[in-house]
């Protein structure tokens, strides 16, 4: 779904804090691990010692907490091509030869946090995001497997409302440093693992924009544009209010969409947009007001978008707004000599 913010109104919309979410940065209880076949097997289970643990700052690089070397490689893969990646299996004993890669290079983070959940997350679905985890990893809430996800740059979410209880709640992470993501997760750069981007509890409320999709559209004249909207509602029944201001803060537009099963507008026609480029780049505000049934403002979404044309001409040349574009382009990586790839503000 699309990533866009919510808060439970407008005031929060205007601080940018929103109490649906709950942090869980910070440190965490961890035991570091050289290889699968030494891993605390049961570390999840809530009658688990973790006395042998000790701690870990989420986030961060487990190879820059001084637990193992960091090394880099451009070219070739950082192993021989004959060693099998395949992660662990969780679900019971399974003796299938080769079901989790016993490469003596497979270093394993078992992270464990404790929490109670926020007064402002109690009585909704309570998800939980990992926005960047390296490279694989297994999840657990109270002694239950939620789930498991590679991809270590794209935010892993998981439903952890049937397994929530009030008071303490205990969440458990495996983290691999190699899985079948390794083999596509490769570029010239440092090789770390560990859970790198932020990590966050995230409430529901009863009714939620799930995915929103913008369409801005630029007409022929690069005066005209039209904007339309389709939204994933999930929830009880209720209203969305849509407002779209300028950078002034005049209205472009005010529509109200409500629940009859098709969360869409239609494309509205706009005269005289201001165009986003490059070097000027403008944006309008949205802002997505969500209702219940009895008119409460339960959601608060707000969105900057702006209006562009990209296309490619009969000469095949590469045009914003009409113009030929000529990008300048760098090759980023999120870097940090002190912190690796987890890096702040």
């Amino acid at each position: 779904h699309s990533d866009h913010r919510f808060y439970r109104d407008q005031e929060e919309a205007a601080l940018e804090k929103s109490s649906y979410v709950q942090n869980l940065n910070g440190r965490w209880d961890f035991k570091f691990s050289k290889n699968p076949m030494e891993r605390p097997v049961d570390f999840y289970k809530l009658d688990f010692d973790h006395n042998d643990f000790g701690e870990i700052e989420v986030p961060s690089e487990i190879e820059l907490s001084n637990f193992a070397q960091i090394n880099y490689t451009n070219i070739t893969m950082p192993w021989t091509g004959e060693i099998y990646r395949r992660p662990a299996y969780t679900l019971g004993d399974n003796k299938e030869e080769g079901s989790f890669s016993q490469g003596q290079d497979n270093t394993v983070g078992s992270y464990v946090r404790h929490f109670t959940l926020a007064e402002g997350l109690k009585n909704h679905d309570v998800h939980v995001v990992f926005e960047g985890v390296e490279r694989a990893m297994y999840v657990w809430l109270n002694g239950h497997f939620i789930g498991y996800a590679e991809d270590s740059f794209t935010p892993s979410e998981f439903d952890l409302t049937p397994y929530l209880v009030d008071g303490d709640n205990l969440l458990a992470v495996e983290v691999y440093k190699h899985a079948t993501s390794s083999w596509i997760e490769d570029q010239d750069m440092f090789r770390f693992s560990g859970i790198f981007r932020d990590v966050n509890l995230v409430a529901q409320p009863s009714i939620h924009v799930q995915d929103l999709k913008i369409d801005a559209r630029v007409a022929d004249d690069m005066k005209t544009g039209s904007l339309g909207l389709v939204l994933k509602m999930v929830g009880q029944p209720g209203s969305v209010q849509v407002e779209v201001t300028d950078q002034t803060g005049a209205a472009v537009l005010n529509r109200q969409l409500n629940a009859d099963g098709n969360w869409t507008m239609s494309p509205v026609q706009l005269v005289g947009i201001h165009l986003w480029d490059n070097h000027h780049p403008y944006l309008y505000q949205l802002t997505l007001t969500v209702r219940d049934a009895t008119g409460r403002v339960v959601e608060v979404i707000p969105y900057q978008f702006g209006f562009r044309r990209v296309e490619i001409d009969q000469d095949k040349v590469l045009r914003l707004n009409g113009k030929r574009l000529i990008i300048n382009g760098v090759n980023r990586h999120e870097w940090n000599c002190h912190r690796g790839r987890a890096v702040t503000i």
